[in-house]
């Protein structure tokens, strides 16, 4: 195993003061939060950076957790999300119970990850400790947008699933949008660190019809399944929106 060695320098994790121009990508949140105890031991770990990365850069040896009793890198995989803002960091095994980890990208013990024209991250540090038991509660959906029963719904409305914790994305193939019963063609992306999914139709909704949002299947990172179905239903409009948002 890696032997983590400690590193002095500040922790960047906010943007740089106004009227200096440093283009260097940095970590915005973290999952777990810095400071969090009693996490479980099965969650995933978490990091958002405020810009696009280079997703090949941001691996096990540009982001990684240290166990604070053994003083050793924590094994385990990198995967990345479709914004290539988010990144999780999935343990082998379960943590040990009871200990405190720290969280780190782009410090003295691992190297540092690029954006998409090159420039290194600013260095991240954050610090948790586990609980004694595994995250056994399925994930739950927060809202949708459109809400539930909501008419006049412009024909090209952004649709949306917020969730309590982050998801896997290879779990979303249950989740559709059906139009008298039928699936209709969308494209799903996650975003705010794996919480939100964006449902993309492949070309705009009908007008005058009623949609329904049906949620299924999802699971989050410790392998715990929604329960049952959510089906949000909304109702379109004549037309789209030609407003910019405000």
């Amino acid at each position: 195993m890696r032997k983590a060695t400690r590193s002095l320098r500040r922790r960047a994790t906010s943007p740089p003061a106004q009227g200096r121009i440093r283009p260097a990508p940095f970590v915005i949140a973290s999952n777990p939060d810095s400071g969090a105890a009693n996490v479980p031991t099965n969650s995933p770990i978490i990091i958002q950076f405020n810009k696009q990365m280079d997703s090949t850069t941001v691996t096990s040896a540009t982001f990684g957790v240290i166990d604070g009793t053994t003083g050793q890198f924590v094994l385990g995989s990198v995967s990345a999300s479709a914004d290539m803002k988010t990144f999780s960091f999935i343990p082998s095994t379960p943590l040990p119970v009871g200990r405190s980890f720290t969280i780190e990208s782009g410090g003295f013990s691992v190297g540092a990850a690029l954006d998409l024209t090159g420039n290194p991250q600013q260095f991240f540090e954050g610090f948790f400790t586990t609980a004694f038991a595994t995250n056994a509660v399925p994930p739950q959906v927060v809202n949708t947008n459109p809400e539930n029963g909501l008419t006049g719904v412009s024909t090209n409305t952004i649709i949306q699933v917020q969730f309590n914790e982050p998801v896997r994305v290879e779990s979303l193939g249950q989740v559709q949008i059906l139009a008298g019963g039928l699936p209709i063609s969308v494209t799903p992306t996650l975003s705010n660190a794996d919480e939100l999914l964006s449902l993309t139709p492949a070309t705009p909704l009908a007008g005058n019809v009623t949609y329904t949002i049906s949620i299924t299947g999802v699971q989050d990172f410790a392998g715990n399944t929604l329960v049952g179905t959510v089906a949000h239903s909304f109702t379109t409009g004549p037309a789209i929106d030609l407003n910019p948002p405000r």
